[in-house]
């Protein structure tokens, strides 16, 4: 009898586990999409409305601003999990100096696809859009990636990229996970195993697939890391640990700043540390 219980039991919580692993596999791999109201013309740039197409097919949204006389250009990755739109204002800037393009991620903004993988197959897309940005003829690119822009931004690796800024990257979304469920103490542990899984059936490789850590890309490649001192969405500690993982970065905590803040906390000195530190290195 008291077998019969325990099986009983163990089952029910394996059911139960894989119930509520499934609930918030779907619930964080499918989110709203969020779509801006706004475009460059909006900040007074002159743009072209195009779509690219990754290596598996999805298409992707984006904007291309062009850059009259240069070569060069600067890929922009957002955050989870808005659009391009969301990171316009932050990296109009930079279109004084190059050729700019904004991409939705898959399964946000305007792109197509069903999950978003938190990085992973984000790089593949980023990846696609340098090759777009090969074939209009760019001889440098530099990527700027904002939260999980900045992972993916990491992540991704194409020969032309020469440099890469990321303002509050994660370094990998299994730390995020247990970040996001450390109020279930001992539970979250089975429940992130569980999404493992899933993360696993759905993109074919596990969660380690979105640590930045592992990365190839940045190498002894120049980065510049930022990341708000007082960012309470994803910890400045995910920038210190990035800066051990490539001891050749450069890494800016700004003081007082939360998550998305330190361009309006540090004023005129975030742009001209991001637009130096891409004039020095592309």
């Amino acid at each position: 009898m008291t077998a019969r219980i325990l099986l009983r039991l163990f089952l029910y919580s394996g059911l139960l586990l894989a119930v509520f692993s499934v609930i918030f596999f779907l619930m964080y791999t499918r989110p709203r999409r969020y779509v801006s109201p706004f475009t460059p013309a909006d900040f007074g740039l002159a743009y072209e409305t195009v779509e690219i197409r990754s290596f598996d097919g999805t298409p992707l949204a984006g904007w291309f601003i062009p850059h009259k006389s240069s070569k060069k250009a600067v890929l922009a990755l957002h955050g989870y999990p808005m659009d391009k739109g969301n990171i316009l204002s932050l990296v109009a800037f930079l279109s004084a100096d190059y050729n700019v393009l904004l991409t939705d991620h898959r399964a946000m903004g305007g792109s197509g696809g069903r999950l978003t993988s938190g990085g992973a197959l984000e790089a593949r897309d980023a990846e696609a859009a340098a090759a777009w940005l090969a074939g209009r003829g760019m001889e440098r690119i530099g990527l700027f990636g904002f939260s999980m822009g900045g992972n993916t931004a990491l992540l991704a690796d194409h020969p032309l990229v020469a440099a890469r800024v990321c303002d509050s990257p994660y370094y990998s979304l299994r730390a995020m996970l247990d970040l996001i469920f450390a109020g279930l103490g001992p539970l979250r542990r089975p429940l992130i195993r569980a999404m493992s899984g899933w993360y696993r059936l759905a993109f074919g490789a596990g969660l380690s697939a979105a640590d930045a850590r592992r990365a190839a890309g940045p190498g002894s490649a120049p980065l510049l890391l930022i990341h708000g001192a007082s960012d309470r969405t994803i910890p400045p500690s995910h920038s210190e640990e990035l800066k051990k993982a490539f001891p050749h970065a450069e890494l800016w905590l700004v003081p007082g700043a939360d998550h998305g803040q330190a361009s309006g906390a540090a004023g005129g000195e975030y742009e001209k540390r991001a637009a130096g530190f891409f004039r020095a290195n592309l």
